[in-house]
């Protein structure tokens, strides 16, 4: 109370200016407000007291500041009297001025009393200032500043963290008030810092607080622990160079002086530390800037915790992450090697293959299962795949989705072949196909499938084809055999004729007439037999595709002569009329091959012949515009439509018992379409069953110039001795057929020296000298050397002797083989007698002479 009163004696000249807030008093209690609200704000019940306590501080630093005013009315009373005093000195010496003819006494006199005047108003109201300044006082010592101070004593026992001493509350209600509340609050203060001190020395956190000069003003027991095991007290004033850590102090202090320079906290960095034990640690530290209660840095507080294992745990932790990355990034590598070579493989399979999830809709589809049912993956993918390709039957016919094996076998999780199955392409045409199925599995359950498809479209048409051409080949194999059966009666037949009338001659040879007719018989039955053996090498050379056709100028009367005149003896041995029908302006010749051309219309006429048991038999010639028309007219059984289907079939007759009854091989109407289409022409047939048929044949026709004629010589322009002075060399190692040919060509008149092989035929070239002889004839096939190796052997000696080739080998290569070897032509066995004569004469010219007959040799 005293330094209070002394406050307000000693007060300054400015508490006259009317701010009794700024005086040291009025100070001194907004400073003890201000540390209440600041020790009771972490109470709701010590601030509703703390309320209380600053209301009758309110009140006392109002009655602190009436009293400032109490005196201020002092003051003003003693201002008042000066002015006075003032003004009365200025009377006075206005007045002196105005009576200063006054005698000096007079003024004297009044100058004393005005003085006496003076001193009793001056001391009157000092005295009455004072007595009212010591009444407050006093009211203000025993009611407010005794219990204030006694307060601000107990607050400042309080903040010093002292006991507190007892409070003078007097016997006022209010002081007392206040100082139960202040004793609860500070029973509240002393939990409260109990359990701050509580928390602070049970965190696992280390916590240290430091000064400005950066020594430690406390710590936590944790933090004891790391500086040494030491109590928390003695680290008291001691800085880091002193403490186990020396060696990052100067660390530690820079971080220090950098949060108290800048204000600004540090959070959660990591720092070294070395412990007692020599122990290279790491901490995570956070430190924040301590400042009294005016504001000021005071120092810094710290905390931080051991982060070692965490870290050689993260370190750890970061090694297995890495490691796990490499391992990731390595599987995850081969993983997207392995897609790529799936992709590769699906991509690139011949094989459609496509995905389907548990509801059957697509998940993915490879290139070939696109191409091979028209989509485009886009088109696809999500849509059911039995809607798609599998939605119908071969017939057709709708497929439901819950018939489907496929999709059974997906949902029951088997696995699934079906080697004839039938998918649909997008244009609607069937894909026969062979479906493999494989369920995929997810968790142990089904999620879907894999379905590949093989397009067996080939393999399905080629089966059938198979299956087709098996049923033809048995067909064939029993046609075959019934050909068979019949060349055997066909080739037999004459051959027994040959035979039987051969040993009818052999006995009867002295009779001429039997000999005649048996040897007119024989050769019937040999031409028959030629006739069957030539359809057979015809047939095989058309199957082979090695039959030839030979456009020259040609006949066409003497062609037809020769037809009809073969015919007639088969249709008068039958008693059929032959006949005739050749329009006006048909042309004599043409350019076409005559030997084929003859045997089409040959065939036609025997045919015709052979089905026409009365009647007759017709051939019309005529020409349509450039085409040459040949129509062959019957009155025979004719044929159904069924037999019309398969007339030009080799080996097809009416029937079985057709062929028995009318004889002949099959192959005559094959033959004669081949020929006819070899030929750039077209054959059709009409037939009623008893009535007849009617086959028709049209060709090109190609007109031949008027000079393009040939000279052929028929058998009735050959002289009886033609080949008169013309020597011809024979090759055959066959006897019988030397016989022939010495008897033929001696009969025409020729001389005739035979060898047995090919190297004979060179050697007796060499022996008797090139222009010896006129022609060779020349075999094929020959022991020792063959009749090629021969020819060129003699041509080499003799350039421009003529060799004529013979052979059994009726093929068109033959004949290539022959020109080839150097021959001149070529005739093939067996040998027609007048056609040999005519082959020689064209060959050679009319009787060619190469030497005088004097000249020639003996033989």
């Amino acid at each position: 109370m005293l330094h209070i009163g002394k406050m307000i004696v000693d007060r300054p000249p400015y508490a006259l200016s009317g701010r009794p807030e700024s005086d040291p008093a009025v100070a001194l209690i907004d400073d003890v407000n201000l540390r209440l609200q600041t020790l009771t704000a972490s109470s709701p019940e010590i601030a509703r007291l703390a309320r209380q306590v600053t209301r009758l501080i309110a009140d006392f630093r109002r009655a602190v500041i009436l009293l400032y005013r109490e005196t201020d009315r002092f003051d003003l009373a003693v201002t008042q009297s000066h002015l006075a005093k003032a003004a009365v000195l200025k009377a006075m010496s206005q007045a002196d001025e105005q009576l200063s003819s006054r005698s000096d006494a007079l003024g004297l006199q009044i100058q004393q009393a005005v003085s006496e005047a003076s001193r009793w108003v001056l001391g009157l109201s000092v005295m009455i200032a004072l007595l009212s300044f010591m009444a407050i006082v006093a009211i203000v010592r025993r009611n407010f500043n005794r219990p204030l101070m006694g307060l601000l004593e107990h607050i400042d026992a309080i903040r010093r963290g002292q006991a507190p001493p007892a409070v003078a509350t007097g016997q006022r209600d209010e002081w007392r008030t206040i100082h139960a509340a202040l004793r609860d609050m500070t029973n509240e203060l002393a939990k409260s810092r109990e359990l701050l001190l509580k928390v602070i020395d049970t965190v696992p956190m280390r916590v240290f607080w430091k000064d400005r000069e950066l020594r430690y003003l406390g710590c936590n027991p944790a933090f004891a622990r790391d500086a040494g095991k030491i109590l928390p007290q003695e680290l008291i004033g001691k800085d880091d160079y002193e403490m186990a850590w020396a060696a990052q102090a100067d660390l530690y202090r820079a971080d220090d002086l950098a949060v108290m320079t800048s204000g600004v906290p540090r959070l959660s960095y990591e720092e070294p530390q070395t412990t007692p034990d020599g122990l290279s640690i790491c901490l995570r530290t956070s430190k924040v800037v301590l400042r009294n209660d005016g504001g000021d840095v005071v120092g810094v507080l710290g905390i931080y915790e051991d982060v070692t294992a965490q870290k050689e745990a993260d370190a750890e932790l970061d090694r297995y992450r890495r490691g796990l990355e490499e391992l990731v990034e390595q599987r995850t590598s081969e993983l997207l090697a392995t897609e790529a070579r799936a992709a590769s493989i699906l991509n690139s399979a011949a094989d459609g293959i496509f995905g389907v999830d548990a509801d059957d809709h697509i998940t993915f589809i490879n290139p070939a299962a696109c191409a091979m049912f028209g989509y485009d993956a886009g088109q696809v993918i999500g849509r059911s795949a039995h809607d798609l390709f599998h939605h119908s039957h071969a017939d057709g016919s709708p497929y439901p989705a819950s018939e489907c094996p496929a999709t059974r076998a997906a949902l029951a999780g088997r696995e699934l072949r079906v080697d004839d199955e039938t998918f649909w392409h997008a244009d609607g045409h069937p894909v026969a196909v062979t479906v493999a199925c494989s369920p995929l599995f997810e968790n142990g359950q089904i999620c879907g499938a894999v379905i590949s498809v093989m397009d067996v479209s080939i393999q399905r048409a080629a089966r059938q084809a198979q299956e087709k051409a098996m049923l033809a080949a048995e067909a064939l194999a029993k046609t075959r055999s019934q050909f068979l059966a019949n060349m055997s009666h066909e080739i037999r037949t004459p051959m027994n004729g040959v035979l039987g009338f051969a040993s009818i001659g052999l006995n009867n040879f002295q009779n001429p007439e039997k000999s005649r007719n048996a040897f007119e018989k024989i050769l019937a039955s040999a031409k028959r037999m030629l006739g069957v053996v030539s359809d057979i090498l015809d047939f095989s050379k058309i199957d082979a595709g090695k039959l030839v056709i030979e456009a020259s100028d040609m006949s066409l009367g003497e062609m037809l002569d020769q037809v009809l005149a073969l015919a007639d003896n088969q249709a008068r041995a039958k008693g059929l009329g032959l006949r005739r029908e050749i329009d006006p302006g048909f042309p004599a010749r043409c350019i076409s091959d005559s030997q084929r051309l003859g045997q089409i219309l040959l065939n036609l006429l025997t045919n015709a012949v052979k089905f026409t048991p009365s009647g007759e038999v017709i051939l019309a010639a005529r020409l349509e515009g450039k085409q040459l028309v040949f129509r062959i007219t019957d009155t025979g059984i004719g044929m159904t439509p069924d037999e019309l289907r398969y007339v030009f079939d080799p080996f097809q007759q009416a029937d079985s018992s057709t062929t028995r009854r009318y004889g002949g091989t099959g192959l005559g109407l094959s033959i004669t379409r081949h020929l006819v289409e070899l030929m750039h022409g077209e054959i059709r047939v009409e037939s009623s069953p008893g009535v007849g048929s009617m086959f028709e044949v049209r060709l090109p026709y190609v007109s031949a110039a008027p000079s393009a004629t040939v000279a052929e010589l028929s058998p009735e322009k050959l002289p009886e001795h033609s080949l008169v002075g013309i020597t011809i060399l024979i090759a055959e190692d066959e006897v019988i057929n030397q016989q022939i040919l010495e008897l033929i060509l001696g009969e025409a008149g020729a001389r005739v020296v035979i060898v047995g092989d090919g190297r004979q035929a060179v050697d007796r070239i060499r022996q008797d000298g090139p222009t010896a002889y006129d022609i060779v004839l020349m075999d094929m096939q020959m022991p020792v050397l063959n009749g090629l190796a021969a020819t060129r052997e003699i041509l080499e000696l003799a350039p421009d002797l003529p060799v004529l080739g013979q052979t059994a080998n009726a093929f068109a290569e033959d004949r290539e083989d022959c020109l080839a070897a150097g021959m001149t032509s070529y005739i093939a066995k067996p040998i027609d007698p007048d056609a040999l004569i005519r082959l020689i004469l064209q060959t050679v010219g009319p009787i060619r002479k190469t030497a005088k007959t004097a000249d020639r040799p003996r033989f």
